[in-house]
């Protein structure tokens, strides 16, 4: 299972690459961003399924300086900040370890998916050294999130075990989330080496906390506070093009609420499906408040495309249960 996804990912990234290079131009403003998630790709161990075991979404970003009727949802760092906005689709999907089980095991992760789209932000000052970050969520949990048609689709793609439980998935709920984040640089050693300081909050219906964390970059890169685009990209003003980066970056957070654990606001309360036994396989389990997590990875650019992998290590979501690996790999392609 595990070489078959990598295999797949792998060759969905880095096959456009020399293509997409020799269609470069000078000045990049868009950029369209593939990312996936997936236990699957994690450096440490087979993928198992358990908690988040997928993530799959798709961004177009584009900057702008002008002003837009979200200016207080959005804000900007500043006048002379680089201002990127975005669009972008995003589906979440959470199983338990245990697959094969047609009803889940009440001390397991629930079956659960979201599916939202997001307005976003991503305003960084050159001056300041400052950034913040933004992003409004809207979209549904349950069914209509498509978790059980996706994740049944991709085992029988990489000919892996079918799930057989998503008859218990949480129920359809509404999800409405407002995130903001600000950067502050700490530290920098020429264009080579940069220290970043962050803290995030995040509220709505799908999920409730804060965090805190650090980014170490290192390496030939970009400024941070250049831009989001320019992070992934470098137009034909730069006489050296390549990029090649390594991150690292701790952080804790604080989770008072999450809705695709614990169920949504309008259906909190209702049960999921009976089975032969008289249970209704709801978890009761003891969640983590304070996740502790730990990304690493690297970014590898030339003119205006980018691909990047980031490993994902997080304690886990309940008291109880192994950490969480996670890897990611995202494509990034601007003009």
């Amino acid at each position: 299972m595990k070489g078959s996804y990598w295999c797949l990912m792998v060759g969905l990234a880095v096959l456009p690459f020399s293509a997409i290079v020799a269609q470069q131009q000078p000045g990049n403003r868009y950029m369209f961003r593939v990312y996936e998630d997936n236990d699957a790709m994690n450096l440490y161990e087979l993928g198992s399924d358990k908690g988040y075991t997928n993530g799959t979404r798709l961004d177009f970003f584009w900057q702008q300086q002008k002003r837009s009727f979200l200016n207080k949802l959005l804000p900007q760092a500043g006048s002379n900040s680089i201002n990127t906005h975005g669009w972008g689709l995003m589906q979440v999907i959470i199983t338990p370890d245990n697959i094969l089980r047609r009803r889940p095991d009440p001390a397991d992760y629930p079956y659960s998916a979201a599916m939202f789209v997001t307005r976003s932000l991503h305003s960084s000052n050159p001056v300041k050294k400052l950034s913040f970050q933004s992003e409004i969520v809207l979209g549904v949990m349950g069914p209509p999130a498509l978790g059980e048609e996706t994740q049944k689709l991709i085992h029988r793609i990489i000919q892996a075990q079918a799930p057989r439980g998503w008859d218990y998935q949480k129920p359809t709920d509404l999800l409405l989330n407002y995130h903001f984040t600000v950067n502050k640089q700490l530290a920098q050693l020429d264009h080579w080496a940069e220290l970043i300081g962050s803290g995030q909050v995040f509220a709505g219906t799908m999920v409730n906390g804060a965090a805190v964390y650090t980014t170490l970059r290192l390496g030939k890169m970009n400024p941070y506070f250049d831009g989001l685009i320019q992070q992934f990209s470098s137009d034909k003003t730069n006489t050296n093009r390549w990029q090649f980066y390594f991150i690292v970056q701790p952080a804790a957070e604080l989770v008072l609420t999450n809705a695709l654990l614990e169920g949504g606001v309008f259906n909190h309360n209702e049960k999921l499906p009976v089975s032969t036994t008289g249970e209704t396989g709801v978890p009761d389990l003891k969640r983590r408040r304070v996740i502790t997590r730990i990304d690493w990875g690297a970014v590898l650019s030339h003119g205006n495309v980018a691909v990047s992998f980031t490993q994902k290590s997080s304690s886990a979501l309940y008291k109880g249960f192994t950490r969480q690996e996670v890897g990611n790999i995202s494509l990034h392609v601007a003009w």
